[in-house]
Order: C-alpha cells, then sequence, then structure tokens
C-alpha cells in the first residue's frame, strides 16, 4: 500500500483509534480550527483544503508517525527501525521499521511484524498495522 491519505486513515482508525463520525468539534490537526465533515473528508475552511478525516499525514511526516511508534509503545511493542541502506548504489532495499510486543523472549533480533518502504514513515506505518493485525496488501 502506498503512502498517502488512505492509508493515514487506516493508521489513524486501527492504530491510533480514531474513527467515523467525527465529533462536529473536531480540530484541524494542521492548523486547529473546526472542520466540516462530509463523509469520511472535512474540509477546512482556514486551510482551504478537503482533509480524508481528522488525520496527520502519519505516512509521509516524520513527527506524525513517531506518534504511531509512541502509541505502539503504549500498546505494548518495541520498535525497531534503519534507515536507507545503499551499497554504493548496488542495493537499496529503502527504509526498515519492525515492532515485536514487550517482554519477548528468545529475540532473534528481528521484529514480529516488520516491513521495508520507500521513507521511515511509510515503513513505520506498514508495520503498526502488522503488529495491531491488519494485513496489508503489498
Amino acid at each position: 500500500m502506498e503512502a498517502g491519505r488512505e492509508l493515514d486513515a487506516l493508521v489513524a482508525e486501527k492504530v491510533m483509534g480514531l474513527s467515523a463520525p467525527w465529533d462536529e468539534n473536531t480540530p484541524c490537526p494542521y492548523c486547529g480550527e473546526i472542520m466540516r465533515y462530509c463523509g469520511q473528508r472535512s474540509w477546512c475552511t482556514s486551510c482551504s483544503e478537503w482533509r480524508y478525516g481528522p488525520y496527520k499525514e502519519y505516512s509521509e511526516d516524520i513527527s506524525a508517525a513517531w506518534e504511531v511508534v509512541e502509541r505502539l509503545d503504549a500498546l505494548g511493542y518495541w520498535f525497531q527501525g534503519r534507515t536507507r541502506f545503499d551499497n554504493e548504489g548496488e542495493h537499496d532495499d529503502g527504509c526498515w521499521a519492525g515492532f515485536t510486543p514487550h517482554l519477548t523472549t528468545g529475540w532473534n533480533g528481528q521484529p514480529d511484524h516488520y516491513t521495508n518502504a520507500p521513507s521511515m514513515p511509510h515503513a513505520i506505518c506498514l508495520a503498526a498495522l502488522k503488529a495491531v493485525g491488519i494485513d496489508i496488501p503489498d
């Protein structure tokens, strides 16, 4: 699944615990103004943009993605990640992120729920969804 609004909405609902329908008094996560809702989309009058729910850009913004890491930590998961590894242009497997339940015995150095993606926020989101039991199509 590619980074973007669809993935952000899935992370918001399945990992962060946000769900529709949203309260009419929910503030825009970007500017703080109250948004108006129309189905799964919302209109922020201050930003003058449609948003896909009251969601942050978890799959594209590292500070929002780190909130996902903190949420998984609160749910009982360790995080492990690695930025791009490029062996002089011969191999680039993107960024890597994974989660393992706290108190796991027999740790082998590889998280139970992990994935590669072009960016770290994207990898964090995909791995977080795997950790909470959501099957993500490649």
